[in-house]
């Protein structure tokens, strides 16, 4: 879809920002603050360097390979509809659409809100990235919690798609 607004400075998130459904936020620099992009946020200078997608926790780096040209990154502050419902997960659908690429190997960093988001006896420590696999099938890929940052983080990422946090 077409680009609706564009940050190419520094983008200050004090409360959440939303981006209508169907709309897409095109954003090039930096980010900061302590809220969220609600909706749809695009990069297009994908490379080694870790681009932030909305808030400067959520993160992805294209660590080799060819990187997508476009990535769109939709959040949404729910749990995913399709998540099985006996795994504690947070409140958080995060979308990953690429437009091409190949071959990569990614560094995806997805945060949450401590205490907010950590409902339903989450422990923190528990927390691992889970993606979508073939759009029916939820499985725990892993990561690294930073309990200062409220994010988890995984390395060797090759494919994208519907992600969440979870135990």
């Amino acid at each position: 879809g077409a680009v609706d607004a564009s940050v190419s400075g520094l983008l200050t998130l004090t409360t959440d920002f939303t981006v209508a459904a169907g709309a897409i936020l095109q954003q090039s620099g930096t980010s900061g603050g302590a809220a969220d992009v609600l909706g749809t946020v695009r990069r297009t200078d994908l490379g080694a360097s870790a681009r932030s997608f909305g808030n400067p926790n959520n993160t992805i780096a294209i660590n080799s390979g060819t990187a997508p040209t476009q990535l769109d990154a939709t959040l949404v502050k729910a749990a995913p509809a399709s998540f099985p419902a006996a795994v504690k997960v947070v409140p958080r659908d995060i979308t990953l659409n690429p437009t091409g690429g190949s071959g990569m190997s990614a560094t995806v960093k997805l945060r949450y809100i401590t205490p907010g988001e950590l409902v339903g006896g989450i422990t923190e420590s528990n927390l691992v990235l889970w993606k979508n696999v073939g759009g029916t099938t939820w499985t725990p890929q892993g990561g690294t919690v930073d309990a200062v940052n409220h994010a988890v983080t995984l390395a060797g990422v090759t494919s994208f798609s519907e992600w969440a946090i979870a135990e």
